[in-house]
């Protein structure tokens, strides 16, 4: 990718291809904030993402993480970010 999204629907349309985070999780964008570049993901919790205790398995937590911040990292380019950082509100 050589060029800066510049919309969110275009950062969408890029990570819509993802074949783990958006087509088996479910994950999906719901903002990205061009100032600070940060983006905001989400997914359903189904049963399918549960482990053996009926408790959303670990994993799934670390890929949303993971998108989250690849999306942010990404979206920048150019200025591509080497680095990003996760938080919780």
């Amino acid at each position: 990718m050589d060029q800066t999204m510049e919309t969110l629907d275009q950062i969408r349309e890029f990570f819509s291809n993802d074949r783990f985070a958006s087509n088996c999780l479910g994950a999906r964008i719901d903002s990205f904030d061009f100032e600070t570049l940060e983006a905001t993901v989400s997914m359903d919790v189904e049963e399918r993402h549960l482990n053996g205790h009926d408790i959303v398995m670990g994993g799934v937590y670390f890929t949303l993480a993971d998108f989250a911040l690849e999306s942010a990292r990404t979206s920048t380019s150019p200025r591509r970010l080497r680095s990003a950082t996760a938080s919780t509100p």
